[in-house]
């Protein structure tokens, strides 16, 4: 006699209370998912090893599927995913097996240990700088064309613990591309070991800069100086509470446009003090990595909004964040997005989509780490479905298709949800579901073989770059060097659900077969609100 097991889900809405907590791709398949007959109808009750089916949601927002299975070995994970583009949201839902309510949850897999604060750098009232074009933006005055030598003090205006201050640098290192100096006014005694300076400098010409060229466009030069300052001033750590770097967008617009408390009309970015920061963020590689991130950001507000002549337009800071986190991975100096894609992975049942795509600006203290991850596992996801890139031994960059798609992120004119959608070519009601599907089947292995055969359903394997020895990619599995963290894939309900689902947000749903050649009858019912999409994939 077969045993039927009974899944019954439901979902309502409600208002959210805040919360914490490869090779060979080619471009994505919007039709990735459904597995169909002959006649096109979906109509096979069982599911190979790594299969994932797609459930059909009726108008009414009610599902029913019958599973077959072969063995009571066999375990599934139901994917809960909703479309819904309302910020700050969120729908309860309810699941039933055997006509049994489940209670709280018990959380598998992802972090062994707690990873340090990942918020490092953060855009510095950006805010101001895109509502600056309300009034009009001012012409830049006629710039002074030759560069400063080293010696020069040079005046500069740097947000402050009481506003903005003046104060004086002095220049340290000038090259064909950089000027470095230190800030003499907040501390006359500031240095930086001249081996991590040059290193970097280095870092900084050689690779990041035409790199970032490539994938992301050439910066402004609003001052024609042809170079890109790097200021070294407590007051960066100070005044923002520890932040590492920063960029200041209104630096890039002319002084007294309306909106702009200061600007210092060039291409800038704010370094802390190496000796102020924790060692591993002091050496001249992660001072590389901080610089690639921060520079990308400068670039994306040229280009994306001064450019389009979009300069009060508003965005997602967390897709700005994401594209600067491609910036590190592409670099080729990569090592920090491992702490904030982890934290995405572990807290994936708080993300929020609408929250990270939707057009708004601020930053999500709670839950900052997470979506910093979740917009760099998206925008890292895209970027290989649409053909990612290669990098030959000699450092040349060969565009497969994902660097037109970064280059399409800076210059399209478009914003939020269109802005990725118009890039990528496809919608996120497509890509969205696909991702988190990916981050569900990467890696996931049975006696030592990946389970899943769909490209659309995994992430590249990871690539160290033939120039810097880094690497490039992420996985859903890792440990750090020093092995005290572990990612061992996005946490997965067993025993029970939580019970709400973020608008753009996903929950993984343990299901296990119960008897050789038995039935699980899956049915679900949903607020229309949720926009809900359900696919069961079988991981065992």
């Amino acid at each position: 006699m077969q045993r039927s097991t009974l899944l019954l889900i439901s979902f309502f809405g409600a208002f959210v209370l805040s919360s914490c907590s490869s090779d060979g791709k080619s471009g994505a398949n919007p039709d990735a998912g459904v597995d169909s007959g002959p006649d096109g109808s979906v109509d096979d009750t069982t599911l190979d090893l790594g299969e994932v089916r797609e459930l059909e949601v009726d108008d009414d927002g009610s599902v029913s599927f019958e599973l077959e299975t072969e063995s009571a070995d066999e375990r599934y994970v139901l994917l809960l995913t909703s479309l819904s583009r309302e910020r700050a949201k969120t729908y309860d839902y309810s699941v039933s097996l055997n006509e049994e309510v489940l209670g709280e949850p018990d959380y598998t897999g992802s972090l062994e240990a707690c990873p340090p604060d990942p918020a490092t750098s953060k855009l510095i009232d950006w805010n101001e700088a895109i509502r600056a074009a309300q009034s009009g933006i001012k012409e830049m005055p006629p710039p002074d064309v030759d560069p400063p030598i080293v010696g020069d003090m040079i005046d500069f205006t740097i947000k402050g613990g009481a506003g903005y201050e003046q104060i004086q640098a002095e220049v340290m290192i000038v090259s064909s591309e950089l000027v470095i100096a230190f800030d003499r006014t907040t501390d006359p005694t500031l240095s930086v070991d001249v081996t991590i300076l040059n290193d970097m400098a280095d870092n900084f010409a050689d690779t990041v800069l035409p790199r970032e060229r490539i994938y992301f466009g050439q910066e402004s030069d609003v001052n024609s100086d042809g170079h890109v300052t790097m200021l070294f001033s407590p007051l960066v750590f100070t005044a923002t509470g520890g932040v590492t770097a920063y960029v200041f967008p209104c630096d890039l617009l002319a002084v007294g446009t309306p909106g702009c408390p200061a600007s210092n009309e060039q291409e800038l970015i704010y370094l802390s003090p190496p000796d102020m920061l924790s060692s591993y963020m002091g050496t001249s590689d992660a001072i590389t990595e901080t610089v690639a991130h921060e520079f990308q950001h400068a670039i994306y507000f040229y280009r994306k909004f001064i450019l389009n002549g979009n300069e009060a337009q508003d965005e997602n800071a967390y897709i700005t964040e994401g594209m600067s986190a491609m910036a590190q991975d592409v670099s080729g100096f990569q090592a920090g997005n491992r702490y904030v894609a982890g934290a995405a992975i572990d807290g994936v049942d708080s993300i929020s989509m609408a929250d990270i795509l939707a057009n708004s600006w601020g930053y999500d203290e709670e839950k900052d780490g997470i979506y910093r991850g979740a917009a760099y596992l998206l925008v890292r996801y895209l970027f290989e479905q649409l053909g990612a890139d290669a990098i030959s031994s000699s450092g040349e960059i060969d565009d497969l298709g994902g660097v037109t798609f970064l280059n399409q992120m800076s210059d399209l004119a478009f914003y939020g949800y269109e802005g990725i959608e118009q890039a990528a070519g496809y919608s996120a009601d497509v890509f969205i579901p696909d991702l988190y599907t990916a981050m569900l089947m990467d890696d996931r292995e049975k006696d030592g073989v990946l389970i899943n055969q769909d490209p659309t359903y995994s992430f590249d394997d990871m690539w160290d770059d033939p120039i810097t020895g880094k690497p490039h990619g992420v996985t859903m599995n890792y440990e750090l060097a020093n092995g005290s963290w572990q990612v061992k894939g996005v946490a997965v309900q067993q025993g029970g659900v939580d019970g709400s689902i973020f608008s753009g947000g996903v929950e993984y749903i343990f299901v296990e077969a119960v008897e050789d050649n038995g039935v699980v009858k899956i049915e679900a019912t949903f607020d229309v609100d949720t926009m809900p999409t359900v696919r069961l994939a079988r991981v065992y």
